[in-house]
């Protein structure tokens, strides 16, 4: 019954599932119906964010190679993962997780930082699960692109007069 002050309130028992439509309308004491108006028994977004962050960029790792910095969409989670996809854990033993700012920027600390050279997968999730694709860095302490290149062959070798010292030329820092 709708009250003198134009309101009501109507129990529904048992709760309809969350996402169900249901029709309200009114009926005058002459029988007289409305048009009817659809409500959405809540637990269901009725227009659902299905869309993924954009990955996340300038993501690198500072100087100390345990912070991890970069951009993303704001109050986004950011995710860790290993090169396999599992989860970074961190000396807790949880994963490893940030939140982008308002500025659109992250700071994660890796406690203890990661082992040289190896590959971390930065994603971003967002408040209804949709998760980016993974931008990967790599811990710094090895080269991302190493020597692969042998030195030259060594020049002007000769044994000195002693006949046991072997002098020459070479790459500075190469091994004789």
């Amino acid at each position: 019954q709708v009250g003198a002050d134009g309101s009501f309130s109507v129990v529904v028992e048992p709760a309809p599932a969350a996402g169900t439509e249901i029709q309200v309308s009114l009926k005058d004491a002459a029988g007289n119906e409305s048009d009817a108006t659809t409500v959405t028994a809540p637990g269901t977004p009725t227009n659902p964010d299905t869309e993924a962050p954009a990955a996340p960029t300038d993501v690198a790792f500072a100087e100390d190679g345990k912070t991890l910095t970069g951009k993303g969409e704001t109050g986004a989670t950011v995710v860790l993962k290993d090169k396999d996809g599992n989860p970074v854990l961190g000396a807790d033993g949880q994963p490893v997780t940030g939140q982008v700012g308002a500025d659109g920027s992250f700071s994660v600390v890796v406690e203890p930082a990661p082992a040289a050279g190896t590959e971390i997968q930065v994603s971003l999730k967002d408040a209804a699960g949709n998760e980016s694709d993974a931008t990967t860095v790599t811990a710094p302490g090895t080269p991302t692109n190493p020597d692969t290149e042998a030195p030259e062959a060594p020049t002007d070798v000769a044994f000195a007069e002693d006949g046991k010292t072997l002098t020459g030329k070479g790459e500075a820092g190469a091994t004789v």
